[in-house]
Parts: C-alpha cells; structure tokens; sequence
C-alpha cells in the first residue's frame, strides 16, 4: 500500500494503535505491506523492528536519521506499553550491520558493480557508524549477518531460500532493468543481495522475533523479499514499511553539499556546518523536517509552519537546534547557533574574547604566510572549501558573492596582507551563510 498517495487525514481515522498513529501522523509511512494488519498487531503487542546499514561508508549520513527518528518513536511505543526504556524496550529496535552484504554491495540505484571492499575497511566503518547511531538514536541491538550468513555453504542457500525466491519477481525489479536497458552488466553476485537481505528478515523473524523491517523508499523491493521469504521458509507474518527519502523541494536526495556528504560525525561535519545545513532548509520543507526530525508536539509543528517571513526563519533555527542538538548535544547546538549570529552580525566576526562563537566556525589556516606572500581572495576561496575551482572563486567574486570580514570582494587580483590578519584571522564568507575563519600561517 502506498499510503504516501492517500488523504493522511482518513489513513488516521482508519488505524488505532498509538505507534502507527504517530508515524503516519508525523509522515514516516510512504509504503507499508499491510497497513492495517500492523496496526492490529501494535494494538497488542510492542512491535520488534529493524532497520538495516551496509558498512560502505565511514558514517552515517543525514539521510540515515528518519529511520533512527522512527526507532525512537518504536522504542517510546515499547515503554508506553510499560517495557523498561533501558531494558525490553531496547530489544524493540534492533539495527542490522551488514557486514556480508557489504561485502557484495547492493545495486540499487548503481549503474555499475560496486567495488569490493576489504574487511579492515568493513571494520573500521563499522566502528565509525556505531558512533553515529548511539549518539543519535541511543540503546539499541546490534546484530551482523555475517553470524548467519557465512555459515551458510552453498549447497544449503541453493536446496534452501534459493528454492523460495522467485527469479521471475528479482528479474522484473527497476534496478534490474534499467541495468539492462543500459546495456550495463549485472553480475550473480549482485542479483544474489536481495536474496541475502531477504534471508536476513527471515532469519531475524524466525530467531530474534522481529516482526518489522523499516527502510527508505529505495529498498522496499528488497524489503518485500524477506517478508516474502519468511512466510515461505517459516510460516512468519511480518511486515515492510518504507519511508520518505530526505529531499529537497524540487525532488533531489538531500544530505549531499558541494562539498560531499553531510555526516552525522562531527570529524566529517563540524557541528556548525551540520546546524547551518538545517538552518538552510527550504521553507517548503521545514514543516515536514520538524515532523520527521524532532520530538516536537504535532500542534506546535504546524502552528510554527503555518507562519510566513521570519517567523518561517524561526523555525529554520529551531529545526537546526532541535536537529543539532539530538547528533552532537545541547551544548553543541547552543554554540553553532551562537558562531552562526555572531557571523550574521554587521561585523561578520564573532567578538576576538567570543571563544566559543570562534570555536565553531570551520576554520583553516593561510597557506602561505601573509607577511612574507600577500595571497589572493581566490587562492583563499578555493583553500577554504568555498569553491572547487579558481574559475568558480573569480566568478563568485565577479557577482559580488564574496566577502572578507563583511566587505565585498570585487578584485580577484587583490592581494591580502598582513595587515587583514591584524586580530590574528579573517572570516571569509561565500554568499549570506557560508564562513571560514582562516587564521595567519604562523597562528595555525
């Protein structure tokens, strides 16, 4: 069911359960298997869910937190039904480290065959988005499929789940076809991953008791085999539920910049990059952010997204304080909200004694030293990440995009001395809302 194509409003008159309520409510459900089924089987029982992560990466992206948004919410509907927060209900969100199917990597969405990757690599991914998702979504399960998965020979995958899938059904998916329509080659190896990732909710379902798999809209193919699969080895109802993907207002995957992804680990994104990404939320978007991305009441969600011009704003800046602080902490939120007025200011610069403004503002030193090399605001453009190219920092400089401490830059040819470097850095900011602090050479 595609419940993303249906009057919200009479999808809520229809379920009763409290934890369906909330994720339809709050705009979780895009695609579920049986809507109405769940939602009987919540009204009675605490509902055991997972959600799956290959191990490609060295974290977690943005993208990644609606389904740990909608593990909380489980998890709460867990201790509603009086399970301990610290106990049982831990047991309810249960989070899947793939690290077998990493290893054959899913296709979809892939033009081509993913590159195979080490198992050192696996490790140290692993390790790195553990990171990301205790401090995001908190106690949770950890399970890896290798502990099942590579105990299985293949003779027994061939006389057992192999007898259960239907290749008709794998064959007529998007990811195969467009691959093949491309002309492209798709490997076994490849047509294999929705089979390990269906033996995964099979096996979860049959051994652990998990009864839900949640995901991003992308995956509900692979969803739909291992509730498939379940059924057919075991005898298991369970249930799909798939989930918006993070985008923008024309449509496109949000959580990448032109600078790459916006990670959920503040080693690959300064906090005050992560709060000024949320700051910068198309007004569009924000009601549904507030709804997917905070603990928010509904009522104040759409009071504050009813409102237009900088009430609007308001809600951006509480968006990337509630979302800020949930990743990296309170503390961490107050100060990127802090760095991010102190460089809306007149003067652009944080006060030289605001350490803690200063702090959070991305910071890189000057490549060369000033006193001995005068250096150009494009050199500094490019050093700083603003822009990829020389090309790009001249024409940013040409439509007045360009400041140093809040003065327009409209010379790519000039030279900055050590007389800018006076208080010891300079704030150069691309646009209205992009700063880096670049301080001397010799202060770095």
């Amino acid at each position: 069911m595609n419940v993303s194509d249906l009057d919200i409003s009479h999808v809520l008159e229809n379920i009763e359960s409290p934890l369906l309520t909330t994720l339809v409510e709050r705009g979780f459900v895009k695609n579920c298997t049986d809507l109405k089924a769940l939602d009987r089987y919540a009204l009675e029982h605490p509902v055991s869910a997972y959600v799956g992560f290959d191990l490609t990466a060295p974290a977690l992206h943005v993208g990644s937190m609606i389904p740990l948004m909608a593990m909380r919410h489980i998890r709460a509907a867990g201790v509603a039904l009086g399970m301990s927060e610290n106990g049982g209900a831990v047991d309810l969100t249960n989070i899947l480290l793939g690290d077998a199917t990493t290893r054959v990597g899913d296709p979809t969405g892939k033009d081509a065959t993913r590159p195979i990757i080490d198992e050192r690599t696996i490790e140290n991914n692993r390790i790195g988005i553990v990171r990301c998702i205790d401090r995001t979504l908190g106690p949770a399960r950890h399970l890896h499929n290798s502990k099942w998965l590579n105990k299985l020979s293949f003779m027994d995958f061939l006389t057992g789940p192999a007898r259960q899938i239907s290749l008709n059904r794998m064959m007529s998916t998007d990811v195969v076809g467009r691959r093949i329509e491309s002309g492209q080659a798709m490997t076994l190896m490849e047509l294999v991953y929705q089979a390990m990732q269906g033996m995964d909710f099979a096996h979860l379902a049959n051994n652990v008791g998990i009864r839900l798999q949640i995901g991003g809209s992308d995956q509900w193919t692979n969803i739909l085999s291992g509730v498939d699969l379940a059924k057919r080895l075991h005898g298991i109802e369970t249930f799909g539920l798939t989930m918006p993907l993070l985008v923008d207002a024309n449509g496109r995957k949000m959580g990448k910049t032109s600078g790459g992804a916006v990670w959920l680990d503040p080693k690959l994104t300064k906090p005050f990059d992560f709060w000024q990404f949320w700051r910068n939320t198309p007004d569009e978007k924000v009601g549904e952010f507030l709804a997917l991305l905070t603990h928010l009441p509904m009522e104040e969600v759409r009071e504050r997204t009813s409102l237009s011009g900088s009430a609007i704003n308001e809600a951006k800046i509480l968006l990337a304080n509630e979302v800020t602080g949930l990743v990296h902490g309170e503390e961490a939120a107050v100060d990127a909200s802090h760095a991010a007025a102190a460089a809306h200011r007149a003067s652009s610069l944080p006060p030289a004694d605001d350490a803690g403004a200063l702090a959070h503002i991305p910071t890189t030193a000057c490549p060369l030293d000033p006193g001995q090399h005068p250096v150009t605001p494009v050199l500094l453009a490019v050093h700083a990440g603003l822009c990829e190219t020389n090309g790009e920092a001249k024409r940013l400089i040409a439509g007045g995009g360009l400041k140093i401490d809040n003065i327009v830059v409209d010379d790519p040819r000039t030279l900055i001395g050590p007389d800018a470097f006076a208080t010891g850095s300079i704030i150069l900011t691309a646009g209205k809302k992009r700063h880096v602090r670049i301080t001397a050479a010799e202060t770095a």
